[in-house]
């Protein structure tokens, strides 16, 4: 495969589409800030979301880059997902169960602010997807925590606890509103945030352990 440029001729434009499966939620943390990953060739502003899918997470993206076939527009897709990947927690790159779908398709007309979002696997509109959380508060007798944090118009499915002896893992887990309009507008109540909270009973008392997100496998602070 030849990713130069073939004498007389120009890159042509490409749309391509990125799945990556994993069984650690702690993907998504990275996957968030995927406007501060860069790949050479990159046309626009990419698209992309996470949701819950096969007992882990289903991280999605959609692109346009400037390749001279479609062999090295799918390489950029590729190296979009090795530079995520550099920054997730160790445990995200090196489990076995992980899976990467890199598809390529010449770019189409329109607008592409409107057209990546189509894009979009239709499962991640009724699926629940892994949020970030702020900060917690425990209780006098060790066991009983509460989990703040702040997102847009959501509705709370299920809070997943994970307890060994030295952390717990909690990771929250929401139903989010329809991605778009049926005039195909980005929803106005994705932009409106909020503060939520929820209690969650650990198994033992909490002590000294160390208390994570699940979103990014970060440690968060009692408030």
């Amino acid at each position: 495969m030849s990713l130069g440029s073939p004498a007389g001729s120009k890159p042509s434009l490409w749309t391509v589409t990125v799945d990556v499966l994993s069984p650690e939620p702690s993907l998504c943390g990275v996957w968030d800030r995927l406007a501060d990953v860069t790949v050479p060739g990159l046309d626009d502003r990419p698209a992309h979301h996470y949701f819950d899918d096969r007992g882990g997470v289903h991280a999605w993206a959609a692109l346009r880059v400037r390749a001279y076939e479609a062999d090295g527009a799918r390489q950029r897709g590729q190296d979009l997902v090795d530079a995520v990947l550099s920054r997730a927690p160790a445990e995200v790159s090196a489990h076995r169960g992980l899976r990467v779908l890199v598809r390529v398709a010449p770019a189409t007309g329109g607008s592409w602010e409107t057209w990546k979002w189509l894009l979009a696997p239709r499962a991640m509109e009724r699926l629940p997807r892994p949020s970030p959380w702020s900060h917690y508060r425990i209780a006098a007798d060790g066991l009983t925590m509460t989990i703040v944090w702040t997102s847009s118009q959501k509705r709370l499915d299920r809070v997943d606890v994970a307890e060994n002896p030295d952390r717990v893992m909690v990771t929250v887990h929401e139903r989010h509103p329809p991605l778009l309009t049926p005039g195909g507008v980005l929803a106005v109540s994705r932009c409106v945030r909020r503060a939520h909270s929820t209690i969650v009973r650990l198994a033992k008392p909490l002590g000294r352990r160390e208390v994570c997100d699940g979103f990014d496998a970060a440690p968060r602070t009692p408030a």
